[in-house]
Order: structure tokens, then sequence, then C-alpha cells
């Protein structure tokens, strides 16, 4: 018996609790790995589900965006479509305009004369042949054109003369362009007392603009 106990007390000096201890280190190791490996698991799809939801909300500002953009540009078109053309020569016809203004202009869009010359077309109050001279204008109105002889009769213009004028003279007064388009005017026939003289066109300068 003494020599049985004596080899199971040599089993235990080979080191079978340094074994235990080890294997016992090695699990939490592996528990340690397994668990630092859920949680970067779990870090990793929280991080796709952010990037994805990033993407989600850049597409739809890229969206917004776009649709701003489409707007502003439409609105600029209906601007353009609405106010200032650009200069007209009558001499030339260019850009080439005649008594019917294009279906794409809106009513009120405009071209300022930017040479003097004759219009090869009639207008509203005028018929073709019409003298204009640089900084009339030409305005749409339905399907012709409003002519506005702003640079006519400058000397007038800058300052009111009683006098006699002829039959569709203009003549400026208390802000406004006044007109005699069916008689003449005589020296006392003063604008916005006598009825010879009819507003043509109010705050010239606010309507040129």
């Amino acid at each position: 018996m003494s020599g049985t106990n004596g080899i199971i007390a040599g089993i235990g000096d080979f080191g079978i609790s340094q074994l235990v201890d080890e294997a016992n280190d090695a699990k939490d190791l592996a528990v340690s790995a397994k668990n630092t490996a859920v949680s970067a698991k779990d870090t990793a799809v929280a991080k796709a589900s952010e990037a994805s939801a990033s993407a989600s909300t850049a597409s739809t500002k890229a969206s917004e965006a776009s649709a701003s953009a489409t707007s502003a540009n439409e609105a600029l078109s209906q601007i353009s479509q609405v106010g200032f053309q650009g200069g007209y020569n009558p001499a030339t016809n260019t850009p080439a305009l005649s008594a019917t203004p294009s279906g794409a202009l809106n009513d009120g869009a405009w071209y300022e004369i930017s040479a003097p010359g004759t219009l090869g077309f009639a207008t509203t109050e005028y018929i073709s042949g019409q003298s204009v001279n640089t900084g009339d204008i030409l305005r749409k109105k339905g399907t012709a054109w409003e002519l506005r002889l702003l640079a006519q009769n400058s000397s007038k213009i800058a300052s009111w003369v009683a006098q006699n004028y002829t039959v569709s003279s203009q003549v400026e007064k208390d802000g406004a362009i006044w007109k005699n388009p069916s008689s003449s005017a005589l020296s006392t026939d003063i604008p916005g007392a006598s009825v010879v003289w009819i507003p043509h066109i109010f705050n010239y300068q606010a309507d040129k603009n």
C-alpha cells in the first residue's frame, strides 16, 4: 500500500494542478476573446446601420437640392420671359421681331431700343414706319407690341413748357408722361387739367426699370 501511495503522490508532483490552472486560464482567455468578438460584431453592425442612415440622409438631401435647383431654374426662366429681354436694333431688326410677339414671352416682357431707326411693324398705337430712339421701349401686350417713346421729345421731358403741341406729342409733368393722341394741344392745355392730354405712362422711370 505504501508503494501505491507513493505512485499517486508522485503523479501529483508531475504538475496536474498546474495543468488544470493553465486550462482554466485558457478557458478564461477564450471566453474573453469570444466576448470581444461579440462586442466587435455589435459595434460593426451599429456602425453599418449608422452608415446606411447617413447614406439615406445624404440621398434625401441630394434629392432636395436637385428639386430646389430645378425650381430655381424654372423661376429664372419665368422671370426672363416676363422682364427685360435685351436691346433691340430696329435698323437691322435684331433680334428678329414682328408685329406679333413670340408666344413664349409673357405679357410685360420688353426690349429697349438700342439704336435710332424706324419700326418695320405696327404696334398698338403706331403704324409701321414709326421713328424710335435709343431708350424707347417695346413691351408685349397680348398679341401685339406696345411702343413707349420714352426718349421722344427729350427736351420737353426734362421740364414742362406751356406751348402748342402737335398731335401725338409727349410731355412730362408731375412724374408722368402725357400724350395728345387725337388733337393738337394749345399752350393753355395743361396736362392733368385739360382733356386734350391723356396719361400715357405714370412714373416712367420706375416703369422702365
